[in-house]
C-alpha cells in the first residue's frame, strides 16, 4: 500500500513537471516570435534610418543572427518560468498557472515598452541600447524626456506601448489555454520509463541549444 502511495506520488510529480515543461515551451517559442516580429517592425518603420549602402541581404543576415542570439534570451526567461511554476505547481497547481501568466505578461509588457523606446533612441543616437543609455538616464534625464515629448511624441509612444502590450498579453493568454498534450503512456513500466527520460534528455538539449544561441556548442 505504501508503495502504491509512493507510486502515486513520484507520478503526480512527474505529470506536473512535464505539464510545467510544456507550457514553457509554448512561452518560449511566444517569446521567440513576439521578439521576431518586433525586430521585423523595428527594420520596416526605421528604414529611413539605413545606411546608403544596405541591402536587404544585410538586413536578412542582421535579423537571422538576431534570431539566433534570440535563443539564449528567451531560453533565460522560459526557464525562469519553468523552475518558479514547477516548484510551485507541487502544492498549488493553479497557482502555478496565474505565476506562468504573470511572468509571461512581465515580459509582454518589458519586450513592447523597448520596442517603442528603442525607435527614438535610435532615430536620436544612430545605435541600438547600449551603456550609452544609462550614462544618458543619469547625466540628463530632463533633457532627453524633453527631447522624445517635443521630437517623437512622447504620448504617442506611451500609448502604443500599452495597445502593443496589450495585445501581446491577450494572445499569450490564449497561447497558455491551449491543452497540454497528455503524457504518453507506453503501456509498461519500461516503456514509461524510457519515455522519461528521453523527455528529460529532450530538456538538456533545448537547454544547451538554447545556452549556445542556436547551437549544441560555443565552437
Amino acid at each position: 500500500m505504501n508503495m502504491n502511495r509512493v507510486s502515486g506520488v513520484l507520478n503526480t510529480v512527474w505529470k506536473r513537471i512535464y505539464d510545467n515543461l510544456f507550457q514553457d515551451v509554448k512561452l518560449l517559442l511566444y517569446l521567440m516570435v513576439l521578439i521576431a516580429v518586433y525586430r521585423i517592425a523595428f527594420i520596416i518603420i526605421m528604414e529611413a534610418y539605413w545606411e546608403d549602402t544596405t541591402t536587404w541581404a544585410d538586413v536578412w543576415t542582421a535579423f537571422a543572427k538576431g534570431w539566433l542570439l534570440s535563443y539564449q534570451t528567451t531560453g533565460y526567461l522560459a526557464g525562469i518560468s519553468f523552475i518558479a511554476c514547477t516548484a510551485l505547481s507541487l502544492i498549488w497547481e493553479k497557482g502555478a498557472r496565474k505565476l506562468r501568466l504573470i511572468i509571461g505578461s512581465v515580459y509582454a509588457i518589458a519586450l513592447s515598452i523597448l520596442f517603442v523606446a528603442r525607435m527614438p533612441y535610435y532615430a536620436q543616437f544612430k545605435m541600438g541600447f547600449n551603456q550609452l543609455i544609462f550614462n544618458t538616464l543619469r547625466d540628463d534625464t530632463n533633457a532627453l524626456t524633453a527631447t522624445i515629448h517635443e521630437q517623437y511624441n512622447l504620448v504617442l509612444l506611451v500609448g502604443a506601448a500599452i495597445v502593443l502590450s496589450y495585445i501581446a498579453i491577450v494572445l499569450l493568454r490564449k497561447l497558455l489555454k491551449k491543452k497540454v498534450i497528455p503524457l504518453p503512456d507506453m503501456g509498461s513500466r519500461i516503456g514509461n520509463l524510457s519515455a522519461k527520460v528521453a523527455i528529460v534528455a529532450l530538456v538538456y538539449h533545448i537547454s544547451v541549444f538554447c545556452g549556445n544561441c542556436g547551437g549544441m556548442s560555443y565552437l
